[in-house]
């Protein structure tokens, strides 16, 4: 369930009206370059209350408040709803375009038309299905009380391809107003951005008819389409209009690393895929680097990713000290994120606490306050389980009725009618409970052993209506247990698979025992009823469960094993690059906010080229995992060790000061120097590295994973030009020897 939340200053004496929130920049020392990379402090949200705006809505997408303070939301499985000051939700508006709702497709953002309050139009954009595979399309139709009316298609990306990610898309009226959109590049197609033929990763900028403004800055430009604004972009989920400038601004999602946030200008290239400050998610190199002629620069940009969605430039009178600032939720590290732009460069604050969830969207509100689709964790996978839930149930009640019609005599078909009835409305109940924002983390571990339990409970009614042949020999009935353990599955939780495979067997095992204890199964009267009992078909479907129940645990095993791949580098199988900076940001989050040491080492292994030229590029590649194996037994459970690229490694340490780190990483190095590698012919490769040490905050002026690895870099540096084979973890070896020595 993902409803939308409301926040609110909330007075804590009459200090907090005038000064909102105390903010936690202190961002001395950011660098400054064309492009601004992530910079930021954490803030809190004390002061602040958060409150459920509306619920019982499945993932929201997109939020347009009107004239008489109803909102219009998207939900992206294709349902468009008002919300009323309330919070109360109305029933989902007729009219809605068929969507494409897979993967990140679906009924997308919402905006209404500047005249509104004369025409009553309403714009969408979704994804829709068409020749080749589908693509973002917007409509737009007039609201009455019988939904959307005249509905008509005015723009549709084009080719539609093949996939289900990078759709974008938000809507944008400018001053003008003409309609900005923005796309995505649909993921597999990523080099369309870069071609003004299609209109895959560009911002669109049409009339509100979907005719072409005279003024786009291809309009002339041969072989180009017309409706095209800027293009290089790689899949926009965030925009919004500067209130004093008129500008265009876009949030824009990068690979691993490299999120983006711009003011796209008339004709203007942003460069993806040939330059971006973000990796591939195999950690490879993105086109030709991060700067290029005759492609802009982002306005801000993040390594490693937060995967940002929704932008709002706040101008309310809520939060004074916040005007003037753009706010985006963060999918990927759950929580909202501040952005000021000023001439000293830009600076970020950061707001988790009292959220820590994915939010979707962020809209300021006519009251001033700021309104955030936020997503509970897990929710997807149950809603998932409710719809195959409920649509099996629907099915099954086909020959239970059937049977009910023909046989209205029969006390089994009577009973496993009621039986099938029951589980439909429970089944119906838990996707309502769901729908009105009644999830728990407990849900899947219930709602799937209620599952197993009412297929049992329907076999022991047959136990004791009809015969124990029935019950035991039952076909369609016990099936239904495999599609509750394979169901668990969707929630990728292979407890949930465990424990509801091994309630089935229990249940089905103790129906077995019970009716051999209690009846003669070798009856003729039983016989003719179901079939003859035999034990060894009997074992063979607890044996038949048991394997449902390893298929389950492996799918969830295979996705899971799949996740940990992406983290690591494959030749030593030591965390990759792209993990590090994620876990070195959060270890910067975490040394701040407890007032905790945290230092890191980069290592380089001396001479390495050397050693392949001499010794083969084989016995290099053992070196590598010779050093990471020692490396990673040395580790304590609170450290990590990555390969940062190359021969270089790179080891994380929370809670050691400097020169503590310092110490420990000499330490390993006269490790590595113990431990020869056979080469052969009675000979001996010595292994030795350089290492350069960097400890914050007391390195650092500004606290980020870049100036962290920067900082250990230079003094890698340092170590190689003095000789080789040495530490630093300061700027004056002098002090490092003494260190060492002490």
């Amino acid at each position: 369930m993902v409803p939308w939340y409301q926040l609110r200053c909330r007075p804590r004496l009459h200090r907090f009206a005038v000064a909102g929130i105390t903010l936690a920049l202190g961002l001395g020392g950011c660098e400054r370059s064309d492009a601004q990379k992530t910079q930021y402090g954490i803030g809190s949200l004390d002061s602040m209350t958060i409150s459920v705006y509306a619920k019982g809505l499945e993932s929201p997408w997109g939020l347009a408040f009107l004239p008489d303070g109803r909102a219009l939301v998207t939900e992206r499985p294709g349902r468009l709803r008002l919300v009323a000051p309330t919070g109360a939700l109305s029933q989902p508006i007729a009219g809605v375009p068929a969507v494409v709702s897979q993967g990140q497709g679906g009924l997308l953002d919402v905006a209404i038309d500047p005249a509104f309050v004369s025409n009553q139009l309403v714009y969408l954009s979704y994804a829709e299905a068409g020749p080749g595979g589908a693509g973002t399309a917007v409509a737009r139709g007039k609201l009455t009380s019988a939904g959307l009316e005249n509905v008509q298609v005015i723009w549709r990306q084009v080719p539609k391809v093949s996939g289900g990610n990078h759709f974008g898309s938000r809507l944008v009226f400018a001053r003008d107003g003409t309609l900005f959109i923005t796309t995505g590049e649909r993921f597999d197609y990523r080099d369309s951005a870069q071609t003004l033929t299609n209109t895959l990763g560009k911002v669109i900028r049409i009339n509100a008819d979907g005719t072409i403004p005279p003024d786009n800055p291809f309009v002339n430009k041969k072989g180009a389409l017309p409706e095209i604004w800027s293009y290089g972009h790689r899949n926009m989920q965030g925009a919004t209009l500067h209130p004093e400038t008129g500008q265009l601004w876009t949030i824009e999602h990068g690979a691993q690393g490299g999120d983006e946030l711009n003011h796209p200008e008339a004709g203007r290239n942003y460069g993806w895929p040939v330059i971006t400050w973000g990796r591939d998610y195999s950690g490879d190199k993105i086109g030709e680097g991060t700067t290029k002629a005759g492609m802009e620069q982002p306005d801000y940009y993040w390594v490693p990713s937060i995967a940002p969605s929704g932008l709002v430039y706040y101008t309310g009178d809520a939060f004074p000290r916040w005007r003037g600032s753009f706010f985006t939720g963060a999918l990927k590290w759950k929580g909202l994120s501040r952005i000021v732009l000023g001439p000293d460069g830009a600076r970020e604050e950061r707001f988790q606490d009292g959220i820590k969830r994915r939010i979707r969207d962020v809209r300021q509100g006519p009251d001033g306050a700021l309104y955030l689709a936020m997503a509970a964790a897990g929710i997807e996978g149950e809603f998932v389980v409710a719809r195959v839930r409920l649509l099996a149930m629907v099915f099954l009640l086909i020959a239970p009725s059937w049977n009910i019609i023909h046989y209205p005599g029969e006390p089994v078909h009577v009973t496993g009618f009621a039986v099938t009835v029951a589980a439909a409305i429970t089944a119906f109940g838990i996707w309502m409970m769901l729908r009105r924002g009644g999830w728990r983390p407990w849900i899947g571990f219930a709602s799937s052993a209620l599952d197993v339990s009412l297929v049992s409970t329907a076999l022991v009614t047959f136990l004791f209506v009809g015969s124990p042949m029935i019950a035991l020999n039952s076909k369609v009935t016990f099936e239904m247990y495999f599609l509750a353990i394979v169901a668990t599955s969707l929630r990728y939780d292979a407890r949930i698979c465990i424990v509801v495979g091994l309630l089935a067997l229990c249940e089905y095992a103790a129906l077995w025992a019970y009716a051999g204890a209690n009846y003669n199964l070798d009856d003729p009267a039983y016989v003719s009823a179901a079939g003859p009992y035999s034990g060894v078909d009997l074992f063979t479907r607890l044996v038949l469960l048991g394997i449902a129940v390893l298929l389950s645990v492996t799918i969830v095993r295979r996705a899971q094993r799949l996740l940990y791949l992406a983290a690591r580098d494959r030749l030593t199988g030591l965390y990759n690059r792209g993990h590090l900076d994620r876990a070195l940001t959060a270890a910067l989050d975490a040394s701040a906010r407890d007032g905790q040491p945290l230092s890191l080492a980069i290592l380089d292994i001396d001479h390495f080229k050397r050693i392949n030229d001499i010794y083969g590029h084989a016995l290099g590649d053992r070196a590598l995992i010779e050093v990471a194996n020692l490396l990673s037994r040395a580790m304590r459970r609170t450290d990590m060790v990555a390969r940062y690229g190359g021969e270089e490694f790179v080891v994380l340490m929370p809670g050691t000061p400097r020169n503590a780190a310092l110490l420990r990483v000499e330490a390993l190095r006269q490790e590595v120097l113990a431990s020869p590698i056979d080469v052969g012919e009675n000979r001996k490769l010595t292994i030795n590295f350089s290492a350069g040490v960097a400890g914050s905050p007391a390195d650092l002026t500004a606290i980020t994973a870049k100036a962290m690895l920067s900082c250990a870099d230079v003094r890698l540096l340092a170590a190689k030009r003095a000789g080789r084979g040495r530490c630093i973890g300061s700027d004056n070896p002098i002090e490092d020897q003494v260190s060492l020595a002490s």
